[in-house]
């Protein structure tokens, strides 16, 4: 749960024994609000903190495209592809986070667009070819370049997950176990092999089952064929066969009628599953996805505090050190050197802290490196970028 400007500003004023009143309004609590802005503002100059850092987030590219737009849909330039990531608070992209999860590569962050025989041509556009490097201009956070510009030759074709199965009471039907598959199929009839691992499921008597549609991180292909459906494939086998021999039987038939719409469960009828379907496909006809799978994270903007109401985007556990520095304002303004030098101290003293949680488990650029000319980085690590 979020904390709140609130929070530190009660702090404050029982640290200096209430000379400011956290519940007057007017100047005084304003100027706790802006000094408790001004520390946290601070704090988070030092450095990327990895609570300001995104969830992963995925996007398709577009075949001869270098820019894609991820901030609020729709309001892109024009001649950029909109993700529909739809990112409002971004600051600046992770650059050890982007990678084309297609080709299992990590793309290589550059300052400008590269230039070369192998990544332009003599006209300045970009040659096609598989996603190795990315840039984000200062000027324009919410905009993603990828070069070169995506050939979209993925020939993946995605099969569905195993499936999701529950049970609930209805019918008559004695217990028995089940053998689950799913398949995909597209807007053209195209369907995908079968799910990467059967679902062997146990049916209590007096139950049916239910199988969840699949999920899927693409609901299409970059040429616009959807994944729109979806087919159930069950073979059903006796508990003692099952006890004596667990492995999937293979035999599973197709229970559906018509394929089923994405997003819509397949429930057992009462008179249980058929046989006569057909056996689940044995080759992939499914579109394939064309365009590159991008991950990526990014550091959140930070947040400018203008009233007691509005959260801190700094970890709750280090809220001692924005106390204490804004109790370095607080004494200032009561007279009080000495205890505002105490409070400086202590605030240090926090960040010091704030540093180590950090370094405790460094991973590519998410730590606070030593400075480019200091002796340990020079003679003992060799030259390491300032990434911060």
């Amino acid at each position: 749960m979020a904390f709140t400007v609130q929070n530190v500003i009660d702090a404050v004023s029982q640290d200096i024994r209430n000379q400011l009143a956290s519940a007057t309004a007017g100047a005084q609590q304003n100027a706790l609000i802006d000094w408790t802005n001004r520390t946290c503002q601070e704090m988070l100059r030092w450095s990327n903190w990895p609570f300001m850092e995104s969830n992963v987030f995925y996007f398709m590219t577009t075949k001869g495209q270098t820019d894609y737009w991820v901030g609020p849909t729709g309001t892109g330039p024009t001649n950029t592809i909109d993700t529909g990531l739809n990112f409002t608070d971004l600051y600046k992209i992770e650059k050890d986070s982007v990678r084309d999860m297609s080709n299992f590569r990590q793309l290589k962050w550059l300052k400008e667009a590269p230039i070369g025989p192998t990544l332009t041509f003599t006209s300045g556009m970009s040659r096609p070819g598989q996603p190795a490097a990315w840039r984000q201009d200062g000027d324009t956070p919410n905009l993603l370049q990828i070069y070169p510009a995506p050939d979209n030759q993925n020939t993946t074709q995605p099969t569905p997950a195993p499936p999701f199965i529950t049970q609930a009471a209805s019918g008559a039907l004695p217990a028995r176990m089940y053998f689950v598959k799913l398949t995909l199929v597209d807007d053209l009839g195209g369907e995908s092999s079968a799910s990467t691992a059967n679902q062997n499921f146990y049916i209590h008597a007096n139950n049916l089952c239910t199988v969840a549609s699949p999920q899927l991180l693409f609901a299409g292909t970059s040429d616009g064929i959807q994944y729109s459906h979806y087919n159930v494939y069950i073979q059903q086998v006796t508990t003692a066969a099952y006890m004596s021999n667990q492995s999937d039987p293979g035999s599973e038939t197709l229970q559906n009628v018509s394929p089923i719409a994405i997003g819509t469960n397949w429930t057992e009828p009462g008179t249980g599953v058929t046989t006569t379907g057909a056996l689940w496909p044995q080759n992939n006809s499914l579109a394939q996805l064309g365009g590159y799978i991008i991950a990526l994270r990014y550091f959140k903007a930070r947040t400018l505090l203008t009233a007691v109401t509005t959260p801190i985007q700094i970890d709750q556990k280090y809220i001692d050190i924005i106390v204490h520095g804004v109790n370095r304002y607080a004494w200032t303004l009561l007279g009080r050197p000495d205890m505002a030098k105490a409070a400086d101290d202590a605030f240090n003293k926090g960040y010091i802290q704030m540093v180590t949680d950090k370094n405790l488990t460094p991973e590519g650029v998410e730590f606070v490196r030593p400075d480019a000319g200091t002796y340990v980085n020079q003679q003992i690590l060799g030259y390491l970028p300032p990434f911060f």
